[in-house]
């Protein structure tokens, strides 16, 4: 949406042109009315002060809410590749690995599925618990006939007692050994410990949702504001949201407080807790003992890692939330082609061990590496500087054309001939540039000052490097018309990328939204959501065209 748009006076009336005012707004949008007379030296005087409330037409309300959902999913795969490299347990294995990654959405279900299954078995374990016999150090009265051990005697004579004295009072009171039946057993630490993860996942979840609702209500002023055309966006969106929010908090306290019933369960509650998933007799033939081992490593192996949506995200505009989507799903679709991500910075901040909270910040980079030794750097609106600002912050590209202030792309994306995380002056072979429109059609307009990228240039050679620059819009194609459109009619973009040679320069556009909805089977059972087939075609060729092997 423009800062300013000046009316044209039609008699006593001043109008509008119809046009696209409020583009790339949604939600609540304030606007300022303010005239001035003709004669110089004027000054502009505040006639009204209004807002209106804007339903975007170019995402339905279904496909905003996929794109906001899917965020959380695109970055999973990310954090597979970055935590398998600390985990010797975790094998990558596209079919596995899906298994492993779960959004914050899912994970209060799972954990009930899980204890619905290991309820029963607790129940019967505390009906009927499996002991030990245990060899335990006591005092007691002793009358002479006790078979006293080596440490009991040693005990007596400190104390001046000899029990083969007749005159010697009887009884007299010394350490003896007993053997006891206790539930202190490997078994009840391991399922203590499978209590207590449980408990602790289903306290992060209880967090997590209480600052998703604070942040809706915190916005409340703001959106709970009724207009011409219908209800307010709080009513809308927010309220449904709320209610979804508050039944999954109330189911949370509720399986918390059965958690904590089970801890102080007789056969667990004075006991060590911890994880011990070696077989032992008592778990391989014993059925509620089996069945719980059973559930403990099931949840191990597939709920290691949690990917939680930002608690901003909602807030954010949509173009700007688009903007981030388009940057994930890029992510996504490289790691697809085949490449490891072996770095990131700015997106997935640690919370807690194995649990990360998806935020995208400004700057925010993945480094995919390639197995021939070159890599492939993901950048977020970085800050392309000048270049002796850019030297001294020992940044691969700066501006070309004079002047002081940044330029900052929506996304770049530089090929690299060494690694990117050890060498300061990095030689970039090429780098593309993506700007990312949040319209309906790609129009002259939009073209406008992102030319300028193209005269991004390497600091380690001075070569200009930027050969691409591309528009990604939320717009759909005619069937007949290609999702991938080159401005150059002349040059087509096929499997292998563009049909010309690597040192033209050219400029396109390519149509990419979120779905309607999400896979319903994936979204139960925790995923790494799949990157959309527009992006999939753009990256696949892109590779291919700078000879990456690809997947």
């Amino acid at each position: 949406m423009p800062a300013s748009t000046i009316g044209i006076a039609r008699g006593r009336l001043v109008l509008w042109d119809d046009a696209a005012y409020f583009e790339g707004a949604r939600g609540l949008v304030w606007i300022r009315v303010r005239s001035r007379s003709t004669r110089d030296g004027e000054t502009w005087r505040d006639r009204a002060f209004l807002s209106v409330i804007v339903a975007s037409g170019k995402l339905s309300v279904e496909r905003y809410a996929t794109m906001l959902e899917q965020m959380s999913g695109l970055a999973a795969g990310l954090v597979l590749d970055l935590v398998s490299k600390t985990i010797g347990a975790i094998r990558m294995s596209r079919v596995s690995s899906d298994s492993m990654i779960r959004t914050s959405a899912v994970e209060l279900r799972i954990l009930e599925s899980i204890w619905t299954i290991i309820a029963a078995s607790l129940q019967q374990i505390g009906e009927d618990p499996e002991v030990q016999l245990q060899r335990k150090n006591v005092i007691r009265n002793c009358w002479g006939s006790e078979l006293l051990d080596a440490r009991s005697v040693v005990t007596l004579v400190r104390n001046g007692n000899d029990p083969r004295d007749r005159s010697a009072n009887l009884p007299f009171r010394t350490q003896v050994s007993r053997v006891e039946e206790s539930m202190d057993t490997r078994e009840h630490r391991a399922i203590r410990g499978f209590i207590d993860l449980l408990h602790q996942r289903a306290c992060e979840c209880r967090a997590n949702l209480v600052r998703h609702i604070e942040g809706i209500e915190s916005d409340r002023k703001w959106r709970d504001r009724p207009s011409a055309v219908g209800e307010s966006l709080y009513i809308l969106e927010d309220l449904p949201r709320l209610q979804q929010l508050r039944n999954r908090l109330q189911r949370t306290r509720e399986l918390i407080r059965q958690l904590r019933r089970a801890q102080r369960m007789e056969p667990f509650a004075n006991v060590r807790s911890v994880l011990d998933l070696r077989p032992t007799p008592v778990f391989s033939n014993v059925d509620p003992y089996r069945r719980i081992r059973h559930e403990l490593l099931r949840f191990i192996k597939t709920g290691l890692i949690i990917v939680e949506e930002g608690a901003d995200e909602r807030m954010k505009s949509t173009s700007r939330l688009y903007e981030q989507w388009v940057f994930l799903q890029l992510a996504a679709a490289f790691r697809l082609s085949g490449l490891s991500c072996a770095s990131q910075s700015g997106i997935l901040h640690t919370s807690r061990v194995f649990r990360f909270t998806l935020d995208l910040d400004r700057g925010a980079r993945v480094t995919f590496a390639s197995s021939d030794g070159r890599a492939v750097v993901l950048r977020y609106e970085p800050w392309v500087m000048p270049r002796a600002l850019a030297v001294q912050n020992h940044d691969s590209v700066y501006r070309g054309r004079e002047g002081e202030s940044a330029w900052s792309p929506d996304i770049l994306i530089e090929f690299v001939n060494g690694d990117e995380r050890t060498s300061e002056a990095v030689g970039v072979e090429y780098a593309v540039v993506i700007d990312a429109k949040y319209s309906r059609r790609i129009r002259d307009h939009h073209w406008a000052n992102t030319t300028k990228y193209l005269e991004i240039r390497a600091t380690a050679n001075d070569r200009q490097v930027v050969r691409q620059q591309w528009l990604a819009f939320p717009g759909d194609r005619e069937p007949s018309e290609r999702t991938i459109v080159l401005r150059d009619s002349t040059v087509r973009w096929t499997d292998d990328g563009p049909n010309c040679p690597r040192d033209e320069t050219l400029q396109g556009s390519f149509a990419l939204a979120p779905p309607p909805t999400l896979n319903s089977d994936a979204v139960a059972h925790g995923w790494i959501a799949q990157p959309e087939f527009a992006v999939r075609e753009f990256v696949t060729g892109l590779l291919r065209y700078m000879d990456f092997d690809v997947a």
